[in-house]
């Protein structure tokens, strides 16, 4: 019994912190993967195979709803199939080989996939009653925003040949340099290095600044809302609401 305890405490642990856990895990596979693509490619491999399966399966994880499962299960066989033998038996620096064949297909339904993690934990964060969840929500759904835009951007760096310029010269990018280039778009460092010149690309990163700014002002903005209300409540305290003028009335 006391070996099964250790077990079921981390379980319920984890359970009961999803965003937490799944903010912890991506900032070190972020971490991790660009050192691993030096030292060990063998090893980076097997961590990119861990980031595809956590991809397919955390919108349950974060939802526990048998509905998403069933949506998710079937087409993440179909992606990730195609994706472990590409990661094994292929070359992953370039898996699109400048058409959208089976790897480009299976990159699309990963950009389908990260997306229905975003709803799900934006939706998860809103309506969680654990008092530390909507900030590890909050910090994942921004995280889980620059990934897709950078898997977007390098779909579209073989979609679209010289798409972006490494100091004004084109190149043909990595998945790495893409996630780095969302990053700073989205968090508007624009640092300058990389740059997109082609019109699509440019479009696509402008969308993801706006996007940046207005995740901060917007959900993060509603979620302090959300936390201060269940504060004033859990304390009795009274909550300041618009009355028909317009003016703070206390309910």
């Amino acid at each position: 019994m006391a070996n099964g305890k250790g077990p079921h405490r981390l379980l319920q642990i984890i359970s009961s912190n999803k965003c937490a856990t799944l903010t912890l895990a991506l900032v070190l596979f972020l971490l991790l993967n660009p050192l691993l693509s030096c030292w060990s490619e063998g090893l980076n491999r097997y961590l990119l195979v861990i980031f595809y399966v956590v991809s397919v399966f955390a919108p349950y994880f974060v939802s526990s709803s048998r509905k998403v499962l069933y949506l998710t299960i079937i087409p993440g066989g179909i992606f990730l199939l195609p994706k472990m033998l590409q990661v094994f038996f292929d070359h992953f620096n370039d898996p699109m080989n400048e058409t959208l064949g089976l790897p480009g297909t299976a990159m699309l339904l990963l950009i389908i996939f990260e997306v229905l993690l975003v709803c799900c934990v934006m939706f998860y964060s809103l309506y969680t009653t654990h008092p530390k969840e909507p900030i590890f929500g909050c910090v994942l759904t921004y995280l889980l925003l620059a990934i897709v835009f950078g898997d977007l951007y390098f779909l579209m760096s073989r979609l679209l040949p010289g798409s972006f310029a490494f100091q004004e010269t084109a190149f043909t990018p990595e998945l790495n340099d893409m996630w780095y280039f969302s990053f700073t778009t989205l968090t508007t460092s624009g640092f300058g290095d990389i740059v997109a010149t082609h019109p699509f690309t440019r479009q696509l990163a402008g969308l993801e600044a706006v996007c940046g700014v207005l995740y901060v002002a917007l959900f993060i903005g509603r979620q302090i809302g959300l936390m201060t209300n269940t504060t004033r409540m859990e304390r009795n305290q009274p909550v300041p609401s618009l009355g028909k003028d317009g003016d703070n009335e206390v309910v």
